[in-house]
């Protein structure tokens, strides 16, 4: 599976498939192999491309703040540099968050938009939500998250993406709430 240097990262994508391009775009905490359940089948009649966002899965992690326009930055870069101009957006959380941007952006011209759970970080509950995931859900996966990245050693998961994720929830940066 291919790897693209791009000018702040180097970002790990899966691809296989010939047609209209589909660019999946997984969750935070997620990588490429979130979407190991619909990628042959979506590969017969699309050109699919499931890139691992930075510091997830095999993609590297450049240090500093994890953020939307950084994410979208690298896929915008990615795309281009894959000579793709107009594709399917497929995004599931912070992916549909990722994918909506390139949209609005015209970093990439979309053939649809589909967005799975994007998430309200404006909504009053973000703080009762990220309770649930800190005390409930990551604990409960953090055996698969920690498999998600091994690239990056066991404790990534919770020492660097969570981490990132409890900061943003307590400072909402404004770009979450857009």
């Amino acid at each position: 599976m291919p790897f693209c240097d791009l000018s702040h990262v180097r970002l790990y994508y899966s691809r296989a498939g010939t047609g209209p391009p589909v660019i999946l775009l997984h969750q935070y905490f997620g990588n490429s192999e979130s979407w190991l359940a619909i990628f042959d089948t979506l590969r017969r009649p699309f050109d699919v491309i499931a890139p691992d966002l930075r510091a997830h899965g095999r993609s590297s992690d450049p240090g500093g703040r994890l953020t939307l326009p950084g994410f979208t930055t690298d896929i915008a870069e990615l795309v281009r540099r894959l000579g793709i101009e107009s594709a399917h957006l497929v995004g599931a959380s912070l992916g549909a968050m990722v994918a909506t941007r390139l949209a609005v952006q015209g970093a990439i011209q979309p053939r649809s938009l589909v967005l799975i759970g994007p998430p309200n970080f404006a909504a009053p509950s973000t703080a009762a939500y990220t309770r649930q995931i800190i005390e409930e859900q990551f604990p409960s996966n953090e055996a698969e998250y920690a498999h998600l990245h091994r690239a990056h050693g066991p404790h990534h998961a919770r020492d660097r993406l969570l981490a990132n994720f409890i900061r943003d929830s307590e400072e909402q940066p404004p770009e979450m709430r857009e």
